[in-house]
């Protein structure tokens, strides 16, 4: 009877170890699931403040290139003003003011992005220029932008309005 009390105590401590084997087991396959979880909200948690990021960039980007773009007419209107010939002092002491104001306005937009788009005298390119007219009479070589008729912009790498131009035949 002895040796089969000691037996089953044998046994159950057998058994004790299973369980608490098996237990570990289970906690350190749910603690590597949950490091694992972890890992995966931490990966979520910072693409979501890149993309949050990303979009707050652009949507700046977007309502400054609207902004930028409304006011293009108004640097139109400038610059058809300072092309004005007079001759009359009083008119040129008005004139050379308003091209300041003109400058400025260049200056302060270029700042914040948007550019003029050189175009008298390149290569005529329809990514960036427009023609409105072709010119045969020019001595510059065939495909040759000869006269802007109206500047273009672009801000950035993307061309808000192309350059309005006449190119040699």
């Amino acid at each position: 009877m002895e040796g089969k009390k000691e037996e089953i105590i044998q046994e159950n401590e057998e058994i004790k170890d299973e369980i608490i084997e098996t237990e570990e087991i289970s906690l350190e396959e749910k603690i590597k699931e949950l490091e694992m979880e972890n890992l995966r909200l931490r990966a979520d948690m910072e693409n979501l403040r890149k993309r949050a990021f990303k979009e707050k960039t652009e949507f700046a980007r977007y309502a400054n290139e609207n902004l930028l773009g409304e006011i293009i007419p108004v640097c139109d209107n400038f610059e058809r003003a300072t092309q004005v010939n007079v001759n009359d002092p009083d008119m040129e002491k008005f004139l050379k003011g308003f091209k300041m104001i003109q400058d400025q306005l260049d200056y302060v937009l270029k700042n914040a992005g948007l550019e003029k788009i050189q175009a008298s005298g390149q290569a005529f390119d329809p990514n960036f220029h427009e023609a409105a007219e072709v010119a045969e009479e020019s001595d510059a070589e065939e495909g040759t932008v000869v006269e802007v008729m109206r500047t273009g912009y672009k801000f950035g790498d993307k061309v808000v309005r192309p350059a309005l131009v006449k190119v040699k035949k």
